[in-house]
């Protein structure tokens, strides 16, 4: 069992709960205690009646924040899905684009190019390539938001346990 606070560091940090000013981690900080130790005095001036809690260690302004985050986090990215698309389109619609090939070749590493109402084979594989690793970028962007699988998954059980429930009472599961 640790040793009890000195009673001088013990009132500065009540004194610094009941201002409801600082984090619990910023008085931890000041006065080089662990914060489990602010929490325990916390809860004991609680216990007193001298405090409240909640508005000690008000988090509002925090959650408002995260939830803040987090709504223009899921903006950027269905704006990330959509670019992913549009590419995605880009690279379908190139391959029924006239094309022109190039490189560089022969004995003098001369460029040469030669222009194709369509891209050949090889150009036309990559745009396919290219096209689908973009959609699966932006299928992966559209289900970042989505809830947990193993969440999903286990609401979809306890819905099918609760319609063989009704199925065994007879009831209609499906109403």
């Amino acid at each position: 069992m640790p040793a009890p606070l000195d009673p001088d560091l013990r009132a500065a940090v009540e004194n610094d709960i009941r201002t409801g000013v600082k984090s619990r981690n910023q008085i931890a900080r000041d006065h080089h205690v662990a914060t489990g130790t602010v929490s325990r005095i916390a809860r004991q001036l609680e216990a007193n009646g001298d405090i409240d809690t909640p508005t000690a260690f008000d988090r509002s302004k925090i959650e408002a924040a995260s939830r803040a985050r987090a709504t223009d986090n899921a903006a950027r990215r269905a704006e990330l899905e959509a670019r992913f698309l549009d590419a995605a389109v880009d690279e379908l619609d190139a391959l029924k684009a006239p094309t022109v090939v190039g490189q560089f070749g022969g004995r003098d590493n001369v460029w040469s190019d030669k222009a194709f109402d369509l891209p050949p084979h090889n150009v036309r594989a990559t745009l396919v390539a290219t096209a689908a690793r973009a959609a699966k970028a932006a299928a992966d962007l559209a289900g970042a938001g989505q809830a947990d699988p193993a969440e999903q998954g286990k609401a979809a059980v306890l819905q099918l346990v609760d319609a063989i429930r009704g199925r065994n009472t007879g009831t209609d599961a499906a109403a």
